[in-house]
């Protein structure tokens, strides 16, 4: 019989009900794929407990009687993108094919079309190959009226990158540079190079491939980017950049996020250069840059994950130049809602 859990927001300010949250998060992700980069509670808690002005992060969890079965995270932007939420539903085994995961991605449905969000992603582990039609997580997507717009490809790169094989692509990219000078900045970005950083960042969505994933240009400010390192701070993480500079700007960037110190992996989370700035082996630079930095400086860390759509043919080869192989496949799938109806 289908179970009818009841659905409610956590409260992240409750240590026993973030623990749950963590557990369940945990035990449904490492049952599908046991080597999964993980979000630390630490994370989870940060960002629910956050207050930036820049996004929404909400967090529900499903229960039976008292016994936390499922759970559900909202997330959105507060500055652009404004019809957009992403939802990601976690269900155990233990408490899976009851209906829960059903009840949570529909819960969530509602909620977004609530507050006005109408079109709904999420990313779904598709597997080690091919995004097959027949994975579980696929076939749940589309029972629930989305649909696959984008592929992606998880890479890893193993650490610590033979020092030869980084001063090699360095040197490469030097002979390229005509002027730009590449810097490292561990920790939170400066407020000197903040403008530039958001400059460059804002046009990420319009420049990295989506498929047919709705996305407009973002709205970042210094503002809100000082915010967000305030929550990596606050959830034990590190943010280290590679910066590609110019006489008077920033030309681009790569940026990854030093896990805290009981993970041992660092997530990359963006790399990009300016239309303006390019021919000039930048991206390999700052790649190359960001690497040596996070090996020399956290050498406890095992690996480096990124995630790029399989169709972004320079930022793989600049990967696979430095050694990441694939590691998984991943699927973005988007729903959209009736759009409300306006009366009078």
């Amino acid at each position: 019989m289908p179970a009818n859990p009841s659905i409610r927001p956590v409260d992240p300010w409750d240590e026993s009900e973030m623990d749950a949250f963590q557990g369940l998060y945990a035990e449904a992700t490492l049952a599908e794929q046991p080597d999964a980069r993980l979000y630390s509670r630490a994370e989870a808690v940060a960002v629910l407990r956050g207050s930036a002005k820049g996004w929404f992060f909400k967090g529900f969890a499903a229960f039976e009687g008292d016994q936390m079965v499922g759970e559900l995270l909202v997330n959105g932007s507060l500055i652009d993108n404004l019809r957009v939420a992403k939802l990601w539903v976690w269900v155990p085994p233990r408490f899976a094919r009851r209906g829960i995961g059903s009840a949570l991605a529909e819960f969530g449905a509602r909620y977004c079309a609530e507050q006005g969000r109408t079109v709904l992603q999420t990313e779904l582990y598709l597997g080690t190959k091919a995004a097959a039609p027949a994975h579980g997580f696929r076939r749940f997507a589309e029972r629930h009226g989305y649909r696959l717009v984008n592929t992606m490809i998880e890479r890893r790169l193993r650490l610590p990158v033979d020092e030869a094989l980084l001063d090699r692509l360095r040197d490469d990219a030097a002979a390229r540079l005509d002027g730009y000078r590449v810097e490292v900045v561990v920790g939170p970005i400066p407020a000197e190079l903040a403008e530039g950083y958001c400059a460059v960042h804002n046009r990420l969505n319009l420049e990295m491939p989506l498929g047919e994933r709705e996305a407009e240009q973002t709205r970042r400010t210094p503002e809100v980017l000082a915010e967000q390192d305030q929550e990596i701070v606050s959830a034990g993480q590190t943010r280290v950049t590679a910066f590609a500079l110019g006489d008077t700007e920033v030309a681009g960037f790569s940026c990854g996020v030093v896990s805290e110190p009981d993970l041992d992996y660092v997530s990359q989370w963006a790399t990009i250069v300016d239309r303006a700035h390019r021919g000039h082996r930048l991206g390999v630079a700052v790649k190359v840059a960001l690497v040596r930095s996070v090996q020399q400086q956290f050498p406890d860390k095992a690996y480096l994950g990124t995630i790029n759509a399989q169709t972004n043919e320079h930022m793989i080869a600049i990967n696979e130049a430095l050694g990441f192989t694939v590691h998984g496949v991943q699927g973005e799938f988007q729903r959209r809602l009736p759009e409300p109806t306006v009366g009078g």
